[in-house]
């Protein structure tokens, strides 16, 4: 079992501060949320709260998270990092790509690329991007991030991509990790087919459940193997040593908790130095018992 530190919002200084704090004490990973802008009105509710509403303000402070993990990876030497997630189908791949294999390479191949499709149309139109083509667009800006990371020539041939041969040089050493993000039905089966692991949002024991148990179907029928496969999610308010074990028992590779009193970390804003105490405890009350 594995564990990832996640912040969503905040000043810049709790992402690299407990990010050094959290690999002193056995944190694996941290991860961090991408939040473009607020759309004043949105056309569909929030899936990932009980009543739709979003949940913060129009002006909580997200950063653009992979120029901050560089600065993450600055100050640390073995903690991992990835995207969680990425708006991917708003971005053009090929400058995903390059983003991408900086991160990789300045940081000694431990960056992961977590990736989603986005929530709401009024998300795309102010970046003039599509949104009824953005799960096609995701699938195939996958592959050319991946095609983009081997420093070698190569094309690509798409329904929304087309070039012709280009390098993008210098490639990585190691393959990045991609996750996919998302809980319903499409998501879950994208993930097994094109991702090297799932990303969710921590939820309820029963949402948590349900999605490790589709991964696990969806790995068996495609014939891929359950243990190259990372989960990544958790669940809301568990805090035990006992309640993360069960998520071990379920199939997590990677649970997500965070300083806050549930998972969203501007719910209730606490200061750099709380947020360093809050990983200090949780390492002692649990990643040192597990």
């Amino acid at each position: 079992m594995r564990f990832s530190l996640w912040h969503s919002t905040g000043d810049p200084r709790d992402y690299i501060e407990t990010a050094v704090a959290a690999e002193a004490v056995g944190f694996t990973s941290v991860a961090m949320h991408e939040g473009l802008f607020y759309p004043e009105v949105v056309s569909r509710p929030y899936p990932y709260t009980a009543d739709g509403s979003r949940g913060w303000e129009p002006d909580a402070p997200f950063l653009e998270p992979m120029t901050l993990l560089a600065a993450v990876f600055a100050r640390t030497t073995t903690l991992r990092a990835y995207t969680y997630v990425l708006k991917f189908s708003l971005h053009q791949p090929l400058l995903v790509a390059r983003r991408v294999a900086t991160l990789a390479l300045i940081s000694g191949n431990r960056f992961g690329l977590g990736v989603g499709q986005a929530v709401w149309p009024e998300e795309f139109a102010p970046v003039q991007m599509d949104f009824e083509s953005r799960r096609p667009r995701m699938i195939e800006g996958i592959e050319i991030v991946r095609g983009a990371l081997t420093g070698e020539w190569f094309e690509y041939h798409g329904e929304y991509y087309d070039f012709p041969r280009i390098m993008s040089s210098p490639g990585v050493s190691e393959p990045v990790p991609v996750y996919i993000g998302g809980h319903k039905g499409p998501s879950l089966r994208d993930a097994v087919d094109h991702a090297d692991g799932w990303v969710g949002v921590p939820s309820t024991w029963e949402e948590a459940e349900r999605c490790a148990r589709r991964l696990h179907e969806l790995l068996d029928e495609r014939g891929r193997s359950r243990d190259e496969f990372e989960i990544h999610g958790g669940v809301m308010g568990a805090a035990t040593v006992e309640e993360f074990h069960r998520l071990e028992e379920l199939g997590y590779t990677d649970v997500v908790v965070s300083p806050a009193a549930d998972y969203r970390s501007h719910e209730g804003e606490l200061t750099t130095q709380e947020k360093i105490d809050w990983v200090g405890r949780f390492a002692d009350e649990v990643i040192t018992k597990m």
